[in-house]
């Protein structure tokens, strides 16, 4: 299902709501809905790839990184 900016922006505003003070587990494809967590784990043909931030990722995962050029306008310099 796609979803128009404005609709994935308030999604993001709730989820950053609720994982206040909560342990929070979120599957997606969307880099968008994770950038943001404490941890992220990168999953590939269902084994574990990585795990670490999003900073972190982008300097040393090749697959996290192609998925967010993929998805992300811009990627912060690093």
């Amino acid at each position: 299902m796609d979803i128009d900016p404005y609709t994935e922006q308030l999604i993001q505003n709730a989820l950053k709501a609720e994982m206040k003070k909560r342990i929070v587990l979120i599957v997606t494809h969307r880099v968008s809905t994770v950038r943001d967590a404490d941890r992220i784990v990168v999953l590939y043909q269902g084994e574990i790839q990585a795990e670490d931030t999003h900073t972190q990722l982008l300097k040393k995962n090749e697959l996290y990184r192609r998925l967010c050029e993929m998805q992300l306008v811009k990627i912060p310099l690093l």
